[in-house]
């Protein structure tokens, strides 16, 4: 009934650990290998109930075998070998009316449901009934099929490893999250610092004349001289000279201050830069900013003020020129007017109304004459620098346009920019993307070999499994050969004899 070499064996082959499992595959085996030779071959083996324990005397009469199977050796009442029957003659076997009627010396039996041996006539205290059967338990240690039954349970026992090594299907890696389609939004480039009116516009003639500047009143007779006496002339005040000056909050541009702000250009009233700063904006321009297109554009501003102011003093010139005109000719006045006077004295005042209409005359005609002369030089001072300031609106104009067109092309730079800048954003997603997406190609094709890995592991257990089965029949029947010659040539030796 020992088992402990066959157990052995079993850790031995396949290098699992004795377990509880280990001994029902070894009784599964020694159940396989009894089920599968005949029982003829297997009365070594045999075992014989105990009526005490399994029953066959007179409580209880019918007999359990210990195990479910069909190979029953012998069945005996007593001494007596009962001759089995099938369950369809069981109401014969005990009618004492039947040819069939079974005797104490000729007993019958058949199989009933639950492995019970009925035997008739009854059994009782005196006379027993045992059964002789196949005990599985006795392939142990010390039977010819402890090889049929090692291979048997070590072909369990990989079924078993087999089993186990089969891997779930399951991928543990996380793909990693598809990126959202890209929003790629552009903005129409501004046109910067935009020139929407004239810079340093003209709205108005400059040094415009709103009356004469001279009034060319005459003398009434009322004040003619009556006494003539002659009276001394006086030089005329009018030729006094007014230096010119041409716009800005500066005496002149030669009158140069800083910059209000170090590196800042400074914008006075919002249309046009202080002349006092326009040489340190040039310097700025050069030396800090190094701007050479603005820097020739501020020389070529400041050479426009130049020939402006150049033409401003042509201006106050020409002016200068008619006041002293004008005061030598009321100086000449004065002198004619004091002659007339003396020689009108000197002809005793004979002719005064006369005179004094002259000289209301003279002095009317003189009078008009300097208001005309004042009139015609403001007229052609405004001209002039109406000229001037026209010029100088222009190139200021100009000079704002071509910044303005500088200012577009920066913002339509600064726009493709950004447009590169978030499409190479986009581009430098989709990379991570595919990065972490063969990275994770990468951690599902381990998983795969992992599962082929046990998959294949499995396979091979379970051909071992297979292998050992087959060993297993194999051992079983090369036994049933073996045997089946011997009794072949036992019963032709004994058909012999007799």
């Amino acid at each position: 009934m020992a088992t402990t070499n066959i157990s052995t064996e079993i850790v031995s082959i396949t290098g699992v650990s004795a377990h509880g499992a280990s001994d029902e595959f070894i009784v599964s085996a020694q159940k396989f290998v009894a089920a599968s030779i005949p029982k003829e071959l297997l009365r070594w083996a045999a075992s014989e109930t105990v009526p005490s324990t399994h029953g066959g005397d007179d409580d209880p009469q019918q007999v359990t075998v210990p195990t479910g199977t069909d190979s029953i050796i012998s069945v005996r009442r007593d001494s007596y070998v009962a001759q089995e029957v099938g369950i369809e003659a069981r109401g014969f076997i005990g009618n004492s009316n039947s040819l069939n009627l079974a005797t104490n010396t000729f007993p019958k039996y058949f199989v009933a449901d639950a492995n019970r041996i009925i035997v008739k006539p009854d059994p009782d205290s005196t006379y027993k009934i045992y059964v002789t059967y196949v005990d599985y338990s006795n392939l142990d240690d010390d039977s010819d099929l402890m090889d049929a039954v090692v291979y048997r349970a070590c072909s369990s026992e990989y079924g078993k490893l087999a089993t186990a090594a089969l891997p779930t299907v399951s991928i543990a890696a996380v793909p990693p999250d598809v990126p959202s389609d890209p929003t790629i939004s552009y903005t129409n480039a501004s046109v910067g610092n935009s020139v929407s009116v004239a810079q340093d516009s003209i709205n108005s003639a400059q040094d415009s004349i709103t009356v004469g500047p001279t009034d060319a009143a005459g003398i009434s007779d009322a004040d003619a001289p009556t006494d003539a006496a002659g009276t001394g002339s006086t030089a005329s005040t009018a030729s006094a000279y007014t230096k010119p000056s041409v716009g800005g909050t500066a005496t002149e541009i030669t009158s140069v201050t800083a910059l209000d702000v170090e590196n800042a250009i400074d914008d006075f009233d919002g249309n046009s830069i202080e002349v006092d700063q326009w040489f340190a904006t040039l310097a700025h321009l050069i030396e800090g900013e190094e701007d050479t297109e603005l820097a020739t554009a501020q020389l070529q501003k400041i050479n426009s003020y130049i020939n402006a102011f150049q033409a401003e003093v042509q201006s106050a010139s020409a002016a200068m020129q008619a006041s002293i005109e004008d005061a030598r000719q009321s100086t000449q006045a004065s002198i004619a007017t004091a002659g007339d006077a003396t020689r009108a004295s000197m002809a005793n005042a004979s002719n005064d109304v006369s005179t004094n209409n002259a000289s209301i005359a003279s002095q009317t005609q003189a009078s008009i004459a300097n208001a005309s002369n004042d009139v015609n030089a403001s007229i052609a001072k405004m001209r002039e620098s109406t000229g001037a300031a026209t010029t100088k609106m222009q190139l200021s104009t100009q000079a704002a346009i071509s910044q303005m067109s500088e200012s577009t092309s920066v913002n339509v730079q600064n726009a493709a920019r950004t447009m590169e800048a978030l499409t190479q954003d986009y581009t430098l997603t989709m990379s991570k993307y595919t990065s972490e997406l063969q990275q994770y190609a990468s951690e599902v094709q381990a998983e795969v070999s992992e599962y082929q890995n046990k998959m294949q592991k499995s396979q091979i257990l379970g051909k071992e499994a297979d292998k050992y089965y087959q060993w297993s029949v194999n051992c079983v029947t090369m036994y049933i050969q073996n045997n089946s010659k011997m009794i072949a040539a036992t019963m032709a030796s004994r058909g012999a004899q007799a």
